[in-house]
């Protein structure tokens, strides 16, 4: 079976991560889409070594929750979705995926960079059209200022955010963030 992984962290999953989805549905060279989610262990109540708490503030089952509900009825390909820990070590996160996923043989990522590394572990890579601009950081903000984001973020996504009450949780982790700086300064 030939599968095509594509990894994000999906904070949260909107309409431009759809489109790279959809777009790997069309290529007929993969049969199945692999889907990583990365930063996997890092949400609103667990923070990153590295980065700030309004980088991550959902869960890896809610980004999960939030591409299936997404995907369902859109996409025709089988899609399989795994965890995917930083390592806070390029090469080390590289080694990991070998034993995270199946076998795959082709990374769709907009990075140059990214292919490059992969191509050169013999793997193919694949780039995407560039769909409309959107950012999961001006989703966050849009949410933490409790404007809508109906039209960034498919239906499942929307779902999703309000059974959890994702404007609230923005709030909190952009406020534990706040308190942070407060306490350093």
């Amino acid at each position: 079976m030939n599968r095509g992984l594509y990894v994000g962290r999906f904070q949260p999953f909107h309409t431009a991560h759809l489109e790279v989805i959809k777009f790997m549905d069309e290529d007929e060279s993969i049969d199945e889409i692999l889907i990583g989610i990365g930063s996997s262990q890092y949400d609103h109540e667990n923070k990153s070594l590295v980065e700030a708490w309004k980088r991550n503030p959902f869960t890896f089952e809610e980004r999960k929750e939030m591409v299936e509900k997404s995907v369902e009825e859109i996409v025709t390909k089988q899609v399989s979705i795994y965890p995917i820990p930083d390592l806070h070590d390029y090469d080390k996160w590289f080694e990991s995926l070998k034993d995270i996923f199946p076998e795959f043989y082709r990374v769709y990522t907009p990075s140059e960079s990214e292919r490059e590394y992969f191509e050169q572990r013999g793997f193919e890579s694949s780039d995407f059209p560039r769909f409309k601009h959107v950012s999961g950081t001006d989703i966050r903000h849009r949410m933490h200022n409790g404007l809508s984001v109906v039209e960034y973020v498919p239906a499942g996504t929307l779902k999703v955010l309000e059974r959890i009450e994702g404007n609230a949780r923005v709030k909190q982790v952009y406020d534990k963030d706040l308190l942070e700086v407060l306490m350093t300064a």
